[in-house]
C-alpha cells in the first residue's frame, strides 16, 4: 500500500513544474510536460473563424498551418481521409503507431484496494493506490487579491533558472497567506481501464513509450489542460528497481506487430466544475481547439464500457 501521498494542485506549483519541464528532459517521456490552456473563448472563435477561410487550399505559412491543427481540420481531399485523420473513431496515431480503444471499465477509489481484477505488479509503482490519499488545494484566486505582485508573475511564462528564483521568492514571501488559502483533502477518485489495440504500422522497429495524456475540458470550454496520469500498464517488460522507474511504459513494436493490452488513467476530481475528459496525444499548442474535431484525441465517454 503507498504511504500517503500529497499532490499539489494549485496551479502555482504547475507553473514550478512547467519550469523543470524546461531545464530538464523528463528521461521517460520524450515530450513536453502537460500545462493549463486558459485562453479565452472568444480567441477559439476567432481561430476557427480563420481556419472555415482557408478549407479549399493547403496552409502555406507557419501560423494557417497551426490553426490548421488547431481547428482539427486535416485538408480537404476526402481520398486521404482514414483512421489518422478521422475524429470520432475511438484510435488515435503517436509517431506512426495506431491506438484503438476497444472498452473501458471504471474503478472508484473505494474499490481499487477491494478488486482483483488489477494486479498491484502492473501499476508503475507496483502497489495498489492508496484510496485515501491526500492532495494540498490552494485557492490561488483568494491569494491574488491580497498578493497582485504574485498574480503578475505567476501568469508570466517561465523561461529559465532566473524566472524560476523570482517564483520561488515570491512564494517564499507570501507562504503564509499561500497556507492560509491551503485545505488538505482526499480527492473523489475514479481509475479509467482501456483496454487498447496497438499496431505498429511504421516501416521498421520503434521503441515506443505507451504512456498517453488525459485531456481535461470543462464543460463550457473556456479551459482545457492535459494531465500526465498514467498509472498502469500491463505489458511492461521493465519491472526492477531504476529500469522500472525509467522506462516502465517503454516497448520495443517491430513492424506490423499488435499489442493487446490494458492502459490505466488515474482522475482525480481536484478542479471547479464538470470536465469531459480524452486521451490520446493532444497538440501542442496554448490556443483552445475542439477536441471532438481532433482525431488524435479519444473522449472516454465514447469508449465502450465493460459489463
Amino acid at each position: 500500500m503507498n504511504s500517503k501521498k500529497t499532490v499539489l494542485v494549485a496551479a502555482g506549483i504547475c507553473i514550478v513544474l512547467l519550469g523543470l519541464a524546461f531545464v530538464n528532459n523528463n528521461l521517460e517521456k520524450n515530450k513536453k510536460k502537460p500545462y493549463e490552456r486558459n485562453t479565452e473563448n472568444s480567441d477559439t472563435s476567432e481561430t476557427i473563424s480563420e481556419t472555415d477561410d482557408q478549407t479549399d487550399s493547403e496552409p502555406t505559412t507557419e501560423e494557417s498551418k497551426k490553426i490548421s491543427i488547431v481547428s482539427g481540420d486535416v485538408g480537404n481531399n476526402d481520398e486521404e481521409k482514414n483512421w489518422k485523420n478521422t475524429a470520432g473513431d475511438n484510435i488515435f496515431n503517436s509517431d506512426g503507431v495506431k491506438v484503438e480503444c476497444l472498452s473501458v471499465d471504471v474503478v472508484e477509489d473505494t474499490d481499487i484496494v477491494k478488486q482483483t481484477k488489477y494486479s498491484a505488479e502492473c501499476f508503475k509503482t507496483g502497489e495498489l493506490p492508496d484510496p485515501d490519499f491526500i492532495e494540498k488545494i490552494t485557492d490561488m484566486e483568494a491569494v491574488f487579491e491580497q498578493a497582485p505582485d504574485y498574480e503578475k508573475l505567476y501568469n508570466s511564462p517561465v523561461e529559465n533558472e532566473d524566472d524560476m528564483n523570482k517564483l520561488r521568492e515570491m512564494q517564499e514571501k507570501y507562504k503564509d497567506l499561500l497556507e492560509e488559502n491551503t485545505k488538505y483533502i482526499h480527492p473523489k477518485t475514479r481509475y479509467y481501464f482501456v483496454k487498447c489495440r496497438i499496431t505498429n504500422e511504421n516501416e521498421e522497429a520503434v521503441d515506443k513509450v505507451l504512456s498517453f495524456y488525459t485531456q481535461f475540458v470543462l464543460s463550457n470550454k473556456s479551459q482545457m489542460w492535459n494531465v500526465d496520469n498514467q498509472v498502469y500498464f500491463d505489458k511492461s517488460i521493465h519491472m526492477v528497481g531504476d529500469d522500472r522507474a525509467d522506462w516502465f511504459f517503454l516497448r520495443t513494436l517491430e513492424p506490423a506487430e499488435v499489442l493487446e493490452c490494458t492502459l490505466g488513467f488515474e482522475v482525480s476530481d481536484s478542479y471547479n466544475g464538470s470536465v469531459t475528459l480524452y486521451i490520446g496525444e493532444p497538440p501542442l499548442t496554448d490556443e483552445l481547439f475542439d477536441p471532438d474535431s481532433y482525431p488524435d484525441l479519444v473522449k472516454l465517454d465514447n469508449i465502450p464500457r465493460e459489463r
